[in-house]
């Protein structure tokens, strides 16, 4: 890719300028900007991308800012690449842009898996029945999928419904935004994805997390067990997470479930 020199640092308002004039990128919106990164839609060599930028930190020296961001760039797109060779539905990167500390990667199609859990439980008990079966079958494919990501050595690091793509015509769940991930073993971190991803159900569900959470756990077992893996690790520490969330919300004042 032919990008100029002078945009080693440029402002979230420029990149759009910059990009455009590329002719292998094109960027046409912008989706999402984030503590961290922007994110936008556009196309590169004519198929649908999600462009990912981490822009400048002002109060860090130039050169520190761009080392650490590329690095975390580069990290981000070995542990999508690690994660896809294990089958783990995410995201395929399809460049580096090194000078922007920037990642192209195929655009998921579908909707947020929160979008999905919030909808209001507005049905007659046959079309309830439906719902709540096609529900336990996504949140079983859903740990199908997270199963695979820990057994691959990857603890996500923001495992939220919003992070979930839902993709009907695939039949599909996509995990997406691993910016904060990390290459581990360590059954605390995993654990700590299973909790994060509890407790923001509970936060946007309306519809009963309990038996749904029971679904996600059958499928992520599984992907232990087939791997030959020891699942109990990482529900001990799961376990002793919950007790600790409990204790901290009776020290408030409030009982939680």
């Amino acid at each position: 890719m032919d990008e100029k020199e002078h945009c080693l640092n440029p402002t979230i308002g420029e990149y759009r300028t910059v990009l455009n004039v590329n002719e292998f990128l094109r960027i046409e919106r912008m989706i999402h900007q984030g503590a961290e990164a922007v994110i936008y839609q556009g196309k590169f060599l004519g198929e649908n991308v999600v462009l990912k930028i981490r822009y400048p930190k002002k109060y860090r020296h130039p050169t520190l800012d761009f080392n650490l961001r590329f690095q975390r760039t580069k990290l981000e797109a070995r542990i999508l690449q690690r994660a896809h060779e294990c089958l783990v539905n995410v995201p395929t990167v399809k460049a580096i842009l090194t000078k922007h500390a920037g990642l192209t990667l195929k655009y998921v199609r579908g909707t947020h898996l929160t979008n999905l859990l919030s909808q209001p439980q507005h049905f007659t008990n046959e079309n309830e029945q439906i719902w709540t079966s096609i529900h336990h079958k996504l949140l079983q494919e859903v740990g199908r999928q997270v199963g695979r990501l820990h057994v691959a050595g990857i603890a996500h690091g923001d495992l939220t419904p919003h992070n979930m793509i839902v993709n009907y015509k695939e039949r599909q769940v996509y995990l997406i935004d691993f910016g904060l991930a990390s290459i581990t073993n360590d059954p605390e971190k995993f654990a700590t994805d299973l909790f994060t991803f509890l407790k923001t159900m509970q936060a946007v569900s309306r519809w009963n997390v309990t038996p749904l959470f029971e679904s996600f756990l059958t499928t992520y077992k599984k992907e232990f067990s087939l791997n030959s893996k020891d699942f109990n690790p990482v529900m001990t520490q799961f376990n002793d997470l919950k007790k600790r969330g409990r204790y901290r919300v009776r020290e408030k004042g409030f009982y939680e479930e």
